[in-house]
C-alpha cells in the first residue's frame, strides 16, 4: 500500500503537516521538478528532513544521509538529474532501523508525528522552476517494537595531527554514521567505557563496504555497527565517546541511529495490530472468531533489552 500524504510547491521551500493517524512501515520523500536553464540538483539541494513524536524530534538529519543510509543497506534511493531538464528523487524515510526492517510506528492521533522538510536551494534562483515536493506513508498492520531515532551531531576537528574527542549521550546506539571521513585518518571509539572501535578510516569503510555487501563503495562514508550480528542486547548502552584522529580541520559529519524502547507504545500497537488483523477477517467473511496473534520478540511488560534473550534487530 503507498499514499500521498501531502504535497507542495517548490517555491515553497518548506513543508511542514502533521501525519494522519495510523500504522506506518515507512514514509517516502518525493522530490520532482524541473532545473532552471543549465541548472543541476544534487542530493545535497534537497535539503532536511525532521521527524517529530509529540514535539521531540526522532529523525533530523540532511536528506542526503537517508539516501546514503538507503543505498548502503537496503538498495538504490532513485535519483535522476538532467542538466537543465526534469529532477526526480524518491528518498525512503523508515520508521525502523533500516536493513529489513519489520518495525513499524503507530500514530493514535493526528498531530502525533510531524513531518518537516526544508527545500530552499530548490526555491532559490539557481534552483527549480517548477515542481512538487510529495510526502507518501507506507501503511503496515504491525508492532512497533522501539523508536528508532536518527540524529546528527557537529564534530569540528582541528589541525592535521590532532586529536578531538565527543562524547555522545544517546542510550541504545545501533550504528554511528560518518561522512567527510577524508577529514580523519583513524577513529577509536568506546563504548561505556569499553573499547569497540580503534580503525584506520580506510580499513572502516573498507569493511563497512564489505558487511553491507556493496558491489560499489560509497565515497567517505563508513558506517560502523554496535550490533552487527542483530541480536540487540548488542546495541544496549548509555553512551559513546569518539576520538578523531585529524587530516585537516573541518567539520566531520557524525550522525547516530539508536532504539528506544516503550512499553505502553507497544503493547498499544500489538492491540491496534491484532484488532485491525480481526476486522480484516470479519470484512472478508472469514471465521470471526478465529484467533489472530501478532507475534512480537520484545515481551510487553518486560522491555529492559538487557534481559531479553536473542531478540533480533526486524
Amino acid at each position: 500500500m503507498l499514499n500521498r500524504l501531502e504535497s507542495i510547491a517548490y517555491s515553497a521551500g518548506f513543508l511542514s503537516f502533521d501525519v494522519p493517524a495510523g500504522m506506518y512501515k515507512e514514509f517516502l520523500l518525493i522530490y520532482r521538478g524541473t532545473n532552471v536553464a543549465a541548472g543541476d540538483t544534487t542530493l545535497a539541494d534537497l535539503g532536511s528532513v525532521v521527524m517529530r513524536r509529540n514535539g521531540i524530534p526522532k529523525v533530523a538529519v540532511p536528506v542526503s544521509v537517508l539516501a546514503t543510509l538507503n543505498n548502503e543497506y537496503r538498495g538504490v534511493a532513485s535519483f535522476s538529474n538532467v542538466n537543465g531538464g526534469a529532477v526526480f528523487a524518491m528518498i525512503p524515510l523508515p520508521c525502523g532501523q533500516f536493513k529489513k526492517s519489520e518495525n513499524n510506528v503507530y500514530a493514535v492521533e493526528e498531530q502525533e508525528l510531524t513531518i518537516e522538510l526544508t527545500f530552499a536551494e530548490l526555491a532559490s534562483a539557481t534552483g527549480w522552476s517548477a515542481g512538487t515536493v510529495e510526502v507518501y506513508g507506507v501503511p503496515q498492520i504491525g508492532v512497533e517494537k522501539y523508536e528508532y531515532q536518527l540524529i546528527s551531531h557537529d564534530f569540528v576537528l582541528g589541525a592535521a595531527g590532532t586529536i578531538q574527542p565527543k562524547t555522545i549521550t544517546i542510550p541504545n546506539i545501533l550504528q554511528l554514521i560518518l561522512t567527510n571521513t577524508n577529514l580523519a585518518s583513524n577513529i577509536n571509539i568506546t563504548k561505556d567505557g569499553k573499547l569497540a572501535f580503534n580503525t584506520a578510516v580506510d580499513v572502516s569503510q573498507a569493511y563497512s563496504d564489505m558487511i553491507h555487501e556493496l558491489e560499489t563503495t560509497i565515497a567517505n562514508t563508513s558506517i560502523l555497527e554496535f550490533a552487527q550480528s542483530g541480536d540487540i542486547r548488542e546495541a544496549v548502552g548509555s553512551s559513546i565517546r569518539v576520538e578523531a584522529t585529524s587530516t585537516g580541520a573541518g567539520t566531520f559529519n557524525v550522525y547516530t541511529g539508536s532504539l528506544i524502547f516503550n512499553n505502553d507504545k507497544t503493547v498499544r500497537s500489538i492491540a491496534k495490530a491484532n484488532a485491525e488483523i480481526q476486522r480484516n477477517y470479519v470484512s472478508a467473511g472469514a471465521e470471526a472468531q478465529k484467533p489472530v496473534i501478532v507475534s512480537n520478540p520484545v515481551i510487553p511488560g518486560n522491555l529492559d533489552p538487557a534481559v531479553l534473550g536473542g531478540v533480533r534487530l526486524r
